[in-house]
């Protein structure tokens, strides 16, 4: 099961979706330099090409990219990263938007302004952060819709992520990966998913 691209801003047209066509289409490409690279992107960054893994109809897939910070499960209220690292950041960011894979991302606040809520015996019990005993965080996330695993690590490989940080990779579920009965189960679910995410809020 997938969104429709029209329900994102500014993708009606499907220019956001052009998963790297320039990638794998010199007529697309135009550009020699680009095709010996590997990719068409307009930021030099300086880092290897990403791998031509796309081809004229594929099925793009979903993948999260977890960002984890070590240290963050004990950082302080309105801890912030710095301007400098949020410039670098958004250089990568814009690579993702002008590449055409980017779906969603935020960072997240960290633990000690959060709660949890766990359901031992079935029943829910809140615990305010921080959360110090946790091995790991998340400091945010990014989805992205690209064609294998292997294009997904390849872009989480081009963060300009610090000593401190690690991103996991993880594909997002589709409709489709599960068996009859639960697809059943879940009838509605894409209604949920348009209406809740990416559809225009109607004008009260």
């Amino acid at each position: 099961m997938r969104f429709s691209s029209a329900a994102l801003p500014g993708c009606a047209d499907g220019s956001c979706k052009k998963y790297f066509r320039e990638r794998v289409d010199p007529a697309v490409a135009g550009s020699s330099s680009l095709q010996e690279r590997g990719f068409a992107t307009r930021y030099d960054t300086g880092r290897p090409p990403l791998p031509i893994t796309t081809s004229p109809g594929d099925t793009p897939m979903r993948f999260m990219m977890l960002m984890i910070p070590k240290g963050y499960e004990s950082a302080a209220a309105g801890t912030l990263p710095s301007a400098e690292a949020v410039e670098a950041m958004m250089a990568y960011n814009r690579e993702l938007q002008e590449a055409g894979v980017l779906i969603a991302l935020d960072g997240l606040h960290p633990p000690s302004m959060g709660a949890r809520v766990s359901f031992a015996g079935g029943k829910p019990k809140i615990t305010d952060g921080p959360f110090p005993e946790a091995k790991e965080v998340l400091g945010g996330y990014w989805m992205i819709d690209v064609a294998s695993r292997e294009e997904a690590i390849a872009w989480a490989t081009r963060c300009p992520g610090s000593d401190n940080e690690t991103i996991e990779v993880r594909q997002v579920q589709e409709m489709e990966d599960f068996p009859e009965d639960v697809q059943q189960a879940a009838a509605g679910f894409e209604q949920l998913q348009n209406r809740g995410i990416l559809s225009p809020i109607p004008s009260l």
